[in-house]
């Protein structure tokens, strides 16, 4: 026996299979341009990766060269003078005459590019703030690199305010008593240039670090104490103690100085080598993709590993 459905049955069946097979074909047609949606954002952010790849690229080759024929070049001559014992120094001195110039020279130099080195950097965290922003600790990528730019800017300062400057004025403290020997007796009024000029060394602040060589230990707080009742005195012997030395001991004054301002020069040599590696790092985290275990770790951990031994050799190596 056949069952037959009446026409308002049959019609609902046809609808409900018509709205199934629309429903799925819209469901697919969603699920098809979510797919294409995904693929095209994923194809965007590769594109976006290999442009900011690119430009990372750019700054290491541009900041690298810097670094060699600029930081590095410029300080080969202070440090095959100002390596060894400061007794080894001082002969070195004590056997070119011309030997300090030459080394201010360079120092003055080697403080040019690492100002320019410090500027491109500065020019380039426009660029590498937003890269670093997009990772994981972004904020905290971004304060690391912060923090070593301004360790930069502050060894470039201290540089520039109290070991360069200190060494040009010894060189002129000590030029001065080369052209008027102590035996042959100083006029009035060449004792007085002579104070002056020793003035500008021994009672200048930033260069406590060095005047306080010729103070008695107990005497410090009262040199540079301008409230303190024996400040003249004290001074007095401090300034009579260094001519002395200007005098019977100049280029061991001169291996003092240049020794400890090409110190402070190698020391934003080695700053400089770390944002070339910061960088190195953070290519590799654009390299690599976020997926990867290094790129979960952050450039500053890679950092870190890129500077061992294993690869640029931060503390060991100058390039």
């Amino acid at each position: 026996m056949s069952i037959s459905l009446s026409p308002s049955i049959q019609f609902g069946l046809d609808l409900a299979t018509s709205l199934a097979i629309i429903g799925s074909a819209l469901m697919f047609m969603w699920n098809q341009k979510r797919k294409n949606d995904l693929q095209k954002i994923q194809r965007m952010d590769a594109s976006v990766r290999n442009v900011a790849t690119e430009h990372i690229q750019k700054a290491l080759h541009t900041l690298s060269r810097q670094f060699i024929h600029g930081v590095v070049n410029t300080l080969n001559m202070p440090s095959n003078v100002c390596k060894g014992t400061q007794d080894t120094i001082e002969k070195r001195f004590a056997q070119n005459d011309g030997l300090a110039n030459k080394l201010l020279d360079s120092f003055s130099e080697a403080s040019d590019q690492l100002s320019s080195f410090s500027d491109e950097i500065e020019a380039y965290k426009y660029q590498i703030y937003p890269l670093l922003d997009t990772l994981g600790d972004g904020q905290r990528e971004i304060s690391l690199f912060k923090c070593q730019l301004s360790e930069l800017i502050t060894q470039f300062n201290t540089i520039n305010r109290s070991a360069l400057p200190l060494a040009r004025e010894l060189e002129r403290v000590l030029a001065f008593c080369a052209r008027h020997p102590a035996e042959d007796g100083l006029s009035d009024e060449q004792s007085g240039q002579l104070l002056e000029l020793a003035a500008q060394v021994m009672f200048d602040p930033d260069y406590a670090y060095w005047v306080n060589t010729f103070i008695a230990d107990e005497d410090e707080k009262t040199y540079w104490d301008d409230t303190a009742p024996r400040r003249q005195e004290v001074r007095g012997a401090a300034i009579n103690n260094f001519i002395a030395h200007a005098y019977e001991k100049p280029d061991r004054l001169r291996a003092q100085v240049f020794s400890h301002a090409y110190a402070l020069y190698q020391d934003g040599r080695i700053m400089c080598k770390k944002f070339l590696i910061m960088l190195a790092a953070l290519n590799n985290t654009l390299l690599l993709g976020e997926g990867s275990k290094d790129a979960r770790q952050g450039p500053s951990a890679i950092a870190k590993r890129y500077a061992s031994g294993d690869y640029f050799e931060l503390d060991r190596t100058i390039r």
